[in-house]
């Protein structure tokens, strides 16, 4: 059975193709997290019916695409291009950008596309900008007939770097208040939570705060403590995702939780995919309550049963701020809202 298009993902379809008929070839969405963006291009890419390529930099939001565009094109000649996988010569090629990073795996690429690429879909655009990217798109963009798509949630980079060098316009746009009315999205509620960490000091790389700084200062048992016991007290029987610092951040936070008796585990970017998606399906399942992590979920992570994001992590970044909080606002049967829990330490800078 076909997937049904929701009214505002239907119309983010008509703009694109009706501004790539006025000559727009290098577009961008910009829609929250948990609002569908990949049903949205896998159907340009099925309207088009012509070869395509997708990029995306983490094996989850590579297997989501795949699998979200059989749900909108069931015949869809697909392939797939990352670490051990280099399946060329399909319709649609579904890549990623760090296998791309390989100059051998790259030219294979350009040479299975050569002259075949109708559409290119950058998700997570927001990080077109960045080296790896740009090099990628620099030699895969099929020119001028050839629509560039991008799509984010969070436009605006840490660092001040704008896409307007990769993206000439944005073509459709929606906020998280205009999803929350017609039920898309649940509404977040916040309590901030108060410590006397000082993170004055915390050196910046690129509009952030330096993450290995960051986790020597606030990794500590006090302030974990405080942590789990502002869970215990505001979300005791809540599903929650818990952002951190660090790896070890992570671990600690995770052991914090289950010795007070929360099952909790945690999730960093050293683990293989396989050991990955057995902690994720132990949340999806309900054997562990919190998952604590570090760089991995803020993108790309489909669990709508999450009812709480524990913002256990500072951040200079709009864009990071907002995909975290997304983690928790995907509709649910009788889940009512998203509990946030911010952590807020003493800085004269931090906003």
């Amino acid at each position: 059975m076909l997937i049904q298009l929701r009214d505002y993902q239907r119309e983010a379809v008509g703009a694109i193709l009706a501004e790539y008929a006025r000559g727009v070839t290098r577009q961008l969405v910009v829609l929250p997290t948990g609002t569908g963006k990949t049903i949205i291009f896998s159907k340009v890419i099925a309207s088009f019916g012509e070869g395509a390529l997708v990029l995306a930099h983490r094996d989850e939001l590579i297997e989501q695409a795949v699998d979200k565009m059989l749900l909108v094109w069931p015949d869809a000649d697909i392939g797939v291009v990352k670490a051990g996988r280099n399946e060329l010569g399909h319709k649609v090629t579904v890549a990623s950008v760090q296998t791309l990073a390989h100059k051998k795996r790259l030219n294979q690429l350009v040479d299975a596309c050569r002259g075949r690429l109708r559409v290119t879909v950058v998700d997570e655009a927001h990080h077109a900008i960045a080296s790896q990217w740009l090099a990628a798109l620099r030699a895969l963009y099929g020119g001028p007939k050839n629509l560039l798509l991008g799509f984010t949630a969070t436009p605006n980079r840490a660092d001040k770097l704008g896409l307007g060098s990769i993206f000439q316009k944005v073509v459709y746009q929606k906020g998280i208040l205009e999803m929350i009315g017609p039920g898309y999205l649940v509404k977040p509620n916040g309590v901030s939570i108060k410590t006397n960490t000082d993170i004055s000091q915390v050196k910046e790389k690129e509009g952030d705060f330096r993450e290995s700084a960051l986790q020597n200062v606030i990794n500590t048992a006090n302030r974990n403590q405080l942590i789990e016991e502002a869970f215990s007290q505001y979300a005791p029987q809540r599903k929650a995702i818990v952002f951190t610092a660090g790896i070890k951040h992570a671990h600690d936070l995770a052991g914090v939780f289950n010795a007070s008796g929360t099952p909790a585990a945690a999730l960093d970017g050293s683990m293989g995919p396989s050991e990955r998606r057995r902690i994720v399906q132990n949340l999806k399942s309900g054997a562990i309550q919190v998952l604590a992590n570090c760089g991995v979920l803020t993108e790309g992570f489909d669990e709508p049963s999450v009812d709480c994001i524990v913002l256990a992590r500072p951040t200079k970044s709009q864009s990071l701020y907002i995909q975290q909080i997304g983690r928790g606002l995907r509709p649910y049967p009788s889940k009512r809202d998203c509990l946030v829990i911010d952590v807020a330490d003493l800085s004269g800078r931090h906003r």
